[in-house]
């Protein structure tokens, strides 16, 4: 077993592994400081960041129904234009569209849910002595 880490390593971690959103900002924040000092990565810190907080706050908006603009950028600790971006890019909509409080339903093609909504629509139909076509099976 390899034991490697560092503030990257431990954000992906902490996110993805551990579903440690506290944890996840704080090496986050660690990763732009140290990244920043990078001669190399510098150049792509912008786009780090970006993506980083973009599946930050889309895990954030699967754990909550809803979220705070404001609440965002003092909890992750970062100014608006930002928050709205990243917000825009999950919900794939205007920066300007974003509002204040935000429903987190996200889009979703999820084929369970599709499974889920057709078995229930079935069992709706026997229930009620309708006859289910088989090209609805």
């Amino acid at each position: 077993e390899y034991n490697y880490s560092d503030c990257v390593t431990l954000f992906v971690q902490s996110l993805f592994q551990n579903y440690d959103i506290d944890g996840a900002v704080k090496f986050l924040k660690a990763s732009l400081i140290e990244l920043g000092r990078d001669f190399f990565v510098g150049e792509v810190l912008e786009i780090f960041e970006l993506n980083a907080y973009f599946h930050l706050f889309k895990f954030y908006c699967k754990v909550h129904l809803s979220i705070s603009k404001p609440f965002m950028c003092d909890y992750f600790g970062i100014d608006e234009k930002l928050c709205s971006l990243v917000i825009s890019r999950i919900y794939e909509i205007d920066e300007d569209e974003t509002d204040e409080t935000i429903k987190t339903e996200l889009p979703s093609n999820n084929i369970y849910k599709q499974i889920y909504s057709r078995t229930v629509n079935l069992y709706e139909g026997v229930n009620q002595g309708n006859i289910v076509p088989v090209e609805e099976l």
